[in-house]
């Protein structure tokens, strides 16, 4: 009896001990890629890694609430065919996913951006003062009259704009929101960018934005732990999302990751084949979109699906849709047509 309590007391310790060097690489292993500085840079048009311009009358579903959570550093093949993420793998059979989808470089500063802002603006590295002043989804929603916020696992305070945050595992690289010139110049827009504890008195309420971007710490994006974590952590943010009414009542959720390994010739993007995930009571169950797509796709399903404009190569890129969705009823009233 003794000796039984003895071994489950060192099987606790030894949990306790991977868990603190977990965390504790997490830290060190984020440092050093954010040392690198840039300067403000010009638009880089990355032409050869946008899809050529989408069939003109496809349809996207116009939803309520787009939600993206962007985890980190998987190929796709990691995740649909892996063994340390069962939850994943259960989504993907349950909901929808893109088989084709590419990020569109190396390293991940520059496929964020792309989402947010429709190009890589010439960034090469993970640059943390490499700001730019240039269009983005943000200015194309609010001028749509629609909503969002932007919100940061292990961000320490609402607006923060600093390049890491290290009691958080907050890594300002995974946060494009503070590279746009006229979000981190604007008090009102950066009161948007919030710590993801933020979000759930407003999902519990019915109160969220029309966009919600979730970016997870350096631990839980998979970035610097195994991926089980990562997919443990998906285990239990997700589901609050999915029982929330903002999702059921015509909500989607994407879940991808910014990078994976190297892309084959003629892929539509550099940064390797990624996993996409369409998680929506309109997600074709078991749905595969294997037309090629990219980062600049999901920023242009983003836009129509929320009645916005689009920004930049993503107004070239081909939206996502076939495959994914059943035929749209957003609203009730018919889905978005591009063009």
């Amino acid at each position: 009896m003794a000796r039984t309590r003895g071994r489950g007391r060192l099987g606790r310790a030894r949990v306790a001990l991977l868990l603190a060097v977990a965390a504790l690489a997490a830290w060190a292993a984020s440092f050093f890629p954010l040392a690198a500085v840039g300067r403000p840079l010009a638009v880089d048009p990355q032409g050869p890694t946008a899809p050529a311009p989408w069939p003109r009358g496809s349809l996207v579903p116009r939803f309520r609430h787009v939600f993206v959570v962007v985890m980190e550093n998987r190929p796709a093949a990691a995740v649909y065919g892996g063994s340390a993420d069962p939850y994943l793998r259960a989504l993907a059979r349950r909901y929808s996913v893109a088989t084709a989808y590419y990020a569109v470089a190396h390293p991940s500063l520059p496929n964020y951006l792309a989402l947010l802002g429709g190009s890589t603006f010439g960034v090469r590295s993970d640059c943390s003062r490499c700001y730019v002043r240039a269009p983005n989804l943000v200015d194309r929603l609010e001028a749509a009259h629609r909503t969002w916020g932007a919100y940061m696992e292990g961000l320490p305070s609402p607006g923060y704009l600093g390049a890491a945050w290290w009691p958080g595992l907050y890594a300002g690289r995974h946060d494009p929101f503070r590279y746009f010139a006229d979000i981190r110049s604007d008090p009102r827009r950066r009161r948007r960018i919030l710590p993801l504890s933020a979000l759930w008195p407003g999902l519990a309420a019915g109160r969220v934005p029309d966009l919600v971007w979730i970016t997870p710490d350096l631990c839980h994006d998979m970035h610097s732990c195994p991926t089980a974590v990562g997919d443990m952590w998906l285990r239990l943010v997700l589901p609050r999302i999915l029982r929330s009414a903002a999702w059921r009542d015509g909500g989607v959720v994407f879940v991808t990751w910014d990078e994976g390994g190297a892309s084959a010739p003629g892929a539509p993007g550099r940064g390797g084949r990624v996993a996409l995930l369409a998680i929506s009571p309109m997600s074709v169950p078991g749905g595969r979109m294997t037309r090629p797509a990219n980062a600049y796709s999901l920023s242009h399903t983003i836009s129509l699906a929320l009645g916005a404009g689009c920004v930049a190569l993503a107004c070239r890129a081909p939206p996502l849709g076939p495959g994914l969705f059943t035929p749209p009823h957003g609203r009730g009233k018919g889905g978005a047509r591009d063009g």
